[in-house]
């Protein structure tokens, strides 16, 4: 275990900063998502 915490200590600022830009990604995709459903709708709507 000793080894373990050791290996991780120096790079979690870097980890930290990688699952950020992971969870800002994911956030981008999920609104571009949101985004392209609503564009879906107002497409159904102006089509009725």
């Amino acid at each position: 275990v000793p080894d373990k915490v050791s290996w991780m200590k120096p790079s979690l600022r870097g980890r930290l900063r990688l699952v950020k830009l992971k969870a800002q990604e994911r956030n981008l995709t999920i609104e571009d998502l949101n985004q392209s459903i609503r564009s879906k709708w107002v497409i159904l709507w102006a089509e009725v």
